[in-house]
């Protein structure tokens, strides 16, 4: 999943009886030092990744672990691409 721009509505991932499993999170190219991103789950209430730029234009890898969820949300998305990898 590629997300360039804020998600304010729940992006369904899964089925409502089936989930997956998140398994990183590679925010590509954030342009500028204090800039952040923020995912959470598809009610937009629990916040499950966050991530802050501490060098311009330095990408950045979060694990996830395998955690599963049925629909996300990207409320804040500072800059830069977050590529979302799941099975």
């Amino acid at each position: 999943m590629v997300i360039t721009a804020t998600a304010s509505s729940a992006v369904s991932v899964g089925s409502q009886n089936d989930s997956i499993a998140l398994d990183e999170i590679y925010w590509y190219n954030p342009a500028n030092i204090g800039d952040t991103f923020v995912v959470t789950l598809g009610d937009g209430t629990q916040v499950i990744r966050t991530g802050r730029c501490e060098v311009a234009n330095q990408s950045q890898l979060f694990s996830m672990y395998g955690r599963r969820v049925q629909a996300i949300q990207v409320p804040t998305l500072g800059s830069g691409t977050l590529y979302i990898y799941w099975h």
